[in-house]
């Protein structure tokens, strides 16, 4: 046999201290031994996202018809569901902002009118009053705005 058709050897793991301290004890049997290296042999596998790696995606195949297809397929729905759901919620912002803000001027038009009525009716500290809170309110939500907008 050439060095060409020589088996490879596997490579060498690091055996925990702990263990090698076992397999070198004369006392522990040779039984005992390959229970405690059977034991400490663990393969793990994971993954994250949507969809597991493709060479696992492909076994799925030769569990279940079509396994790999129909992952796809839950995969394309839950993302085309989680799509809906996000136009949704910004649709609902965007229409929630816009009626705040259609009130929001109502009651500043009526504020203004009513100060402007009392002022003209006799009652002067009531409209100043009525009016110059209504100014200082709107000025303080828009500067808040601006402010809160500049943060984010």
């Amino acid at each position: 046999m050439s060095e060409l058709d020589s088996p490879e050897e596997e490579p060498v793991k690091k055996i925990p201290k702990e263990v090698q301290e076992i397999l070198e004890n004369p006392s522990v049997s040779d039984e005992q031994k390959e229970t405690l290296i059977e034991v400490t042999q663990v393969r793990s596998s994971s993954f994250s996202g949507p969809l597991p790696p493709p060479e696992v995606l492909e076994h799925y195949n030769g569990v279940v018809e079509n396994g790999a297809e129909r992952i796809m397929k839950m995969a394309e729905n839950q993302a085309a569901h989680r799509m809906r759901l996000e136009d949704k919620a910004v649709t609902s912002q965007l229409s929630q902002s816009k009626k705040g803000q259609i009130f929001g001027f109502i009651i500043a038009l009526l504020l203004i009118a009513s100060s402007v009525y009392c002022a003209f009716s006799g009652y002067e500290s009531l409209g100043k009053i009525l009016g110059g809170s209504t100014i200082l309110g709107l000025v303080a939500i828009f500067v808040t705005g601006k402010i809160l907008q500049r943060k984010k």
